[in-house]
């Protein structure tokens, strides 16, 4: 799936170049354009690592989430990184695991933080993807915990 993805990726930025939609349609398409070679490089890069699993479900709900993440911004963003961070959202552990104190994810959370301060980074974009990702796992979690409840409960009557 990653190299799909990729081909993707390269073939729209080749092929296609800038994105000529506006408002809503600009939305629903935005994660396939970049703004240069250097935006399409560090997104494959990242595409690469972080697709060595998936699923089709965690794909959708990373792109619903990623496009949702778009209009939060009060300006138009381009690229694939909102579906890499919602993707990551998704993947999160619950708060109790270690893995929220690993010196690893506070580097990640902090060089997000960081890109507030660059210029033409989408930060808020990133911000609200890797947000919304990790509250749908959260739910996700809830869910499940509350149907395999109810099942033992039930089963125990």
């Amino acid at each position: 799936m990653r190299y799909a993805i990729i081909i993707l990726l390269a073939a729209v930025h080749f092929i296609l170049g800038l994105p000529e939609a506006e408002g809503f349609a600009l939305g629903v398409v935005h994660h396939f354009f970049h703004g240069n070679m250097l935006h399409l490089v560090v997104n494959c890069l990242s595409v690469w690592f972080i697709f060595r699993r998936w699923s089709v479900r965690e794909m959708v709900a990373a792109y619903v989430i990623a496009t949702a993440a778009f209009f939060c911004s009060p300006v138009a963003s381009i690229g694939f990184s909102n579906i890499i961070f919602a993707t990551i959202g998704l993947r999160t552990p619950p708060f109790s695991s270690s893995w929220w104190r690993h010196p690893n994810t506070i580097t990640f959370f902090a060089v997000t933080l960081v890109m507030f301060l660059l210029p033409n980074v989408s930060a808020l974009t990133h911000v609200v993807s890797l947000g919304l990702g990790v509250v749908v796992a959260m739910a996700g979690r809830t869910i499940r915990q509350t149907v395999n409840d109810s099942r033992r409960y039930t089963e125990n009557m």
